[in-house]
């Protein structure tokens, strides 16, 4: 994705940034660092799509699944991470329209957690991929070799990853729905029973869409 990017002649409108992160298994180290960095240096970071264990089609169960993909985001059902599962799940749907996203509300798997979790703690917005059959015997084990890796499944992943990145970095940046000092700037006014939702304009923005639940 990082060599098509750089030679699409595309010029996006945000920065991309494709990173490997270390020490996850220490206690999400390398991830930890990086959202610390950018909380400390106020660097905007508008979406995190966090991949692990994302090429294998074939779970441990001997369950076979080359379509889907698993999208996991932390609640409230309205938080920033929960609606960049589903701006995934979309847009996905509209450039892989045969590889399906299933959205996963919860963090993680159970018992399970990534490098994503770091970023959602200081703030962020960040999801996490996981390959929708997952095989054990071949996690944090000799046995997780090259060959356990189905690269027609891996690349429609990358694809689903490639259409909502370039999309999300093509856009006008997301509309602040906080006022100075943080506040929700939605309320109940004029009768206490309205859902009265206000922002400021986003420059290059044209048009705006509210999706209501």
């Amino acid at each position: 994705m990082a060599r098509v990017f750089s030679q699409s002649g595309i010029e996006f409108d945000a920065t991309l940034v494709f990173m490997c992160h270390v020490g996850e298994e220490q206690g999400l180290v390398g991830a930890r660092l990086h959202a610390q960095q950018a909380v400390a240096e106020k660097i905007p970071i508008q979406a995190v799509l966090k991949n692990d264990t994302v090429g294998g089609d074939r779970g441990g169960n001997g369950i076979i699944d080359g379509a889907t993909i698993r999208v996991y985001s932390e609640g409230p059902e309205d938080s920033p991470s929960r609606e960049l599962a589903r701006f995934i799940q979309r847009w996905g749907g509209r450039y892989v329209p045969s590889h399906k996203v299933r959205l996963m509300s919860r963090p993680d798997r159970f018992g399970r957690g990534g490098d994503h979790s770091a970023y959602n703690a200081l703030g962020f917005t960040a999801v996490g991929f996981r390959e929708s059959r997952e095989n054990f015997t071949r996690q944090h084990d000799v046995r997780d070799t090259f060959e356990g890796i189905a690269l027609p499944y891996l690349a429609q992943n990358a694809r689903v990853n490639a259409a909502a990145a370039a999309t999300l970095a093509l856009a006008p940046a997301p509309p602040v729905v906080v006022n100075d000092r943080g506040q929700p700037t939605i309320s109940r006014a004029p009768s206490g029973y309205d859902a009265n939702l206000k922002w400021s304009a986003v420059p290059g923005a044209t048009s705006y869409r509210i999706f209501c639940r």
